[in-house]
């Protein structure tokens, strides 16, 4: 443990000195600072390119390989030059550039996304007439045949159809259609780009990640009857997922608002519990000993220490994450169809309609039933059903690309091995990009810190798909759950170090998660020397003027 004499005495004193660090680098020509105007140049370009109608242009189906090449380049100088103040963009800085790099490839050169991508989307059938919503939704049918008369003679039907809508006043229920990528709507076709690229599970695409549960079966059965046979499913249809959806707006309401209300105690609490502990602030080893009014069972034992700090450390992630990823469904079904109930009352649906996004079962949970996932499948189960799939997509596409070039098959022995080997280093790049941007003296991209941890991941995974055989004919059922058990949290807490050690010296867990704090507030008085009931404190964002117009913008 830190002296209380020596530097840093508290976890404030280390944050503002790295506030001093980041000021001094930009000062001093070191760093340029991140605008939110340079960091979504790369983004622009990939939406703008996708927004170009390509099917038929040879050379515009080629030139996606250069808008991926500049978008790398411009990824790396952002990672090299550009640095974030605050703890949590400083990681999220390098981590999501990165992942413009590894999603773009996925979009633009592993998917043909305007001839393979599709989204589920509302159409209306008037009640007594049968033909309705084949008739309104025949442009989707005739779009994906890709015959550009019949295409032709879609876009001219549109309008009529409209407006004999329009001029029906007998009731509509909705239904649900496959629409393929707009050609004839600028601002339809705006929507569908900006949903895929911020779409990331596919919950309402053809390309939806296996592990989360297909659409309810009747809008299943709708999907079938007004649309056209030829589209293709990429992923099941039958549910096999451990996943539950929302069955209704009032379901889906309360379970994310109780998973923010109980994600901020927790993360309050866990953060509570970080600032007394000098390793969450990256300058102590993992076995170091705990405060002393922490239990002597904890303080006398450095197994035990290692594995508090490990649950605290996991339990930062994950409900960091969980709780920022509930607001989600929070904005897209209730927030945004509150807003705009006013215009559909004056009948402008069409200007801002309800989407199959805004209903309650297009978003999942984000993270599954931690035991059934690793007594049932183990270490795969952990990464594969329990952790959050977010970039799952993102890693597949790019390895199904890259066997299907090697006319190598996905089930083949051989073929899972690349697949896992792709996807955890992926995660690696992802992870260590983050770690490269941090103030602190993390690892970044050496070889002994996330790099490592993930690429252990996938060769423990690909160890236990390889012994689940033999396991399987030598071991009870009952027993080989516990043996799947004990071996997944064995690994995690001998390989787990590598990454959570990198955070925390990097000061990601500087960050405040809550603006107001229960357990640090008078009313418990639980906070470490210098906390406060009030915690959001200090510069956030600024305005920077660059010597260019894309180096201005609010920097973070």
């Amino acid at each position: 443990m830190t002296p209380r004499n020596s530097f840093p005495r508290t976890h404030h004193e280390l944050l503002n000195s790295y506030y001093a660090q980041y000021d001094k680098a930009i000062e001093s020509g070191q760093f340029q600072s991140f605008t939110l105007t340079f960091g979504f140049l790369g983004s622009l370009l990939v939406i703008t390119y996708l927004l170009i109608p390509h099917r038929h242009s040879p050379w515009l189906k080629r030139a996606r390989y250069l808008v991926w090449t500049v978008n790398v380049c411009f990824t790396a100088y952002t990672i090299k030059n550009m640095r974030a103040r605050n703890m949590a963009p400083a990681f999220g800085l390098g981590l999501t550039m990165a992942w413009s790099v590894v999603w773009s490839f996925a979009i633009l050169v592993a998917k043909d996304v305007q001839e393979e991508f599709h989204r589920i989307e509302h159409v209306e059938r008037v009640q007594g007439k049968e033909d309705g919503p084949r008739e309104q939704h025949s442009s989707v049918e005739m779009i994906s045949k890709g015959n550009e008369q019949k295409e032709q003679a879609s876009a001219n039907t549109e309008p009529r159809i409209d407006q004999q809508l329009s001029q029906n006043n007998q009731p509509s229920t909705t239904e649900y259609a496959w629409q393929t990528y707009p050609l004839f709507s600028l601002l339809e076709r705006l929507d569908w780009v900006l949903d895929l690229y911020t779409n990331f599970r596919g919950m309402i695409w053809n390309w939806r990640i296996p592990t989360i549960p297909p659409p309810p079966k009747p809008i299943q059965v709708s999907l079938q009857r007004n649309s056209n046979n030829s589209i293709k499913h990429q992923t099941p249809t039958k549910n096999r997922s451990p996943f539950r959806l929302p069955t209704s707006r009032h379901e889906a309401l309360f379970s994310n608002l109780k998973m923010v209300v109980s994600g901020y105690i927790v993360l309050d609490a866990l953060k509570t519990l970080a600032n007394h502990d000098p390793y969450f602030w990256g300058i102590v080893p993992i076995t170091s000993p705990l405060p002393p009014y922490f239990p002597s069972l904890l303080t006398s034992s450095p197994f035990l220490a290692r594995a508090y700090r490990l649950f605290i450390s996991l339990f930062l992630i994950q409900f960091s994450l969980q709780t920022l990823f509930a607001f989600a469904p929070l904005v897209y079904v209730f927030l945004f169809p509150l807003l705009t109930k006013p215009f559909r009352k004056l009948g402008n649906d069409s200007k801002l309609p309800l989407r199959a996004r805004n209903e309650p079962w297009s978003h999942p949970p984000t993270f599954g039933p931690l035991s059934q996932s690793i007594v049932d499948r183990g270490l795969g189960g952990w990464w594969g059903l329990w952790w959050h799939q977010t970039f799952r997509a993102g890693f597949s596409f790019p390895s199904e690309w890259l066997l299907s070039g090697l006319h190598i098959s996905p089930k083949s022995n051989l073929g899972r091995t690349i697949q896992v080997t792709m996807a955890f280093g992926l995660s690696a790049i992802l992870h260590a990009s983050g770690s490269h941007t941090q103030p602190g003296p993390s690892n970044g991209f050496s070889f002994s810190g996330p790099i490592l941890f993930f690429l252990l991941q996938g060769l423990g995974i690909i160890v236990e798909g390889a012994v689940s055989p033999f396991l399987q004919k030598n071991v009870r059922p009952s027993a080989l759950r516990w043996v799947r058990f004990v071996y997944t949290w064995v690994f995690l807490y001998n390989t787990s170090p590598l990454l959570v050690n990198d955070f925390a010296a990097g000061g990601i867990w500087l960050y405040e998660p809550v603006p107001v704090s229960v357990f640090r507030s008078p009313l418990f008085n639980l906070g470490a020397e210098g906390d406060r009931t009030w915690c959001w404190g200090g510069e956030w964002v600024r305005w920077v003027n660059g010597d260019r117009w894309w180096l201005s913008g609010l920097s973070i």
